[in-house]
């Protein structure tokens, strides 16, 4: 199985089963730049979403439509710049965790959780 994933200016979809069946799906048009790309099941039913983090939202595709939802939206300080998914409560669902307030140039502070 191959999954391609890309997301400069836009979000493309790729999945095959072999190299012959493969075809690109662009799915999402309204994002400039994704950080960090997770294949995680949000809404439990089974099935990968895709979550997207670009510089001030988190947003997920619901699979197989992929119908964009919006998890949070300038709530952190720019940029968002990667995700992590688990349950950390131990609740028996999926908590996410973003990493917030990139300073490339500031190695000493800086940067959320």
């Amino acid at each position: 199985m191959l999954l391609t994933i890309t997301t400069l200016g836009l979000l493309n979809l790729a999945l095959a089963i072999n190299p012959d069946d493969f075809k690109m799906q662009e799915i999402d048009r309204s994002l400039t730049v994704g950080y960090a790309v997770i294949l995680e099941d949000i809404n439990e039913d089974g099935k990968k979403d895709i979550v997207v983090v670009d510089s001030n939202r988190v947003i997920w595709f619901e699979n197989p439509t992929w119908k964009l939802h919006t998890i949070i939206t300038g709530q952190t300080k720019p940029d968002n710049v990667c995700i992590a998914a688990h349950d950390i409560d131990g609740d028996g669902h999926l908590d996410l965790v973003i990493g917030a307030d990139w300073k490339p140039f500031n190695t000493k502070s800086g940067g959320t959780l």
